[in-house]
């Protein structure tokens, strides 16, 4: 029994932070998995170019965040299939 492959479509992205009179610039990645690399490739394609939200933690600006949501919200890809909605199948193994 073959292991299904696992397709993660990732980007780093980057920001800029005004901390007193100083302008530091940070970056910071994120991945969401994917059924196909053809999705895959689609959503990113989407996203190139964009700009997105980033969550910056307060007193620590090197940290970050990206969320799907606020990336879903935003450049939603049309549904194709009821398939589409599903990023990672649960599998069951028995042995």
């Amino acid at each position: 029994m073959g292991t299904a492959r696992r397709i993660e479509a990732k980007f780093t992205y980057s920001y800029s932070v005004n901390e007193g009179s100083e302008l530091n610039y940070y970056s910071g990645d994120f991945s969401r998995p994917f059924p196909d690399e053809d999705r895959a490739w689609e959503w990113l394609r989407t996203l190139k170019g964009k700009r997105i939200r980033v969550h910056v933690h307060p007193d620590k600006p090197q940290v970050s965040a990206v969320l799907g949501a606020d990336l879903d919200a935003h450049f939603a890809i049309p549904v194709r299939t009821p398939e589409d909605l599903v990023f990672a199948r649960p599998e069951i193994y028995i042995q």
